[in-house]
């Protein structure tokens, strides 16, 4: 059986095991950024501080 997860950011199910939810939690947090900051460009990347903000919000999913 597969189990489902429910995205905290966009509410999604997401079927699959945790590595599949936190991938999509990460994507969902890109599309996050590019929507509240329009000129932000994934492939620039982020400030130092920004990106270990994002990092860490991202790493606490993980615990």
């Amino acid at each position: 059986m597969v189990e489902k997860y429910r995205c905290p950011v966009c509410h999604h199910d997401i079927e699959g095991d945790l590595v599949v939810f936190l991938d999509h939690t990460k994507m969902e947090m890109e599309n996050i950024l590019k929507n509240k900051y329009p000129d932000w460009d994934k492939e620039k990347g982020l400030c130092p501080k920004c990106k270990d903000d994002f990092e860490s919000w991202y790493d606490n999913l993980k615990k």
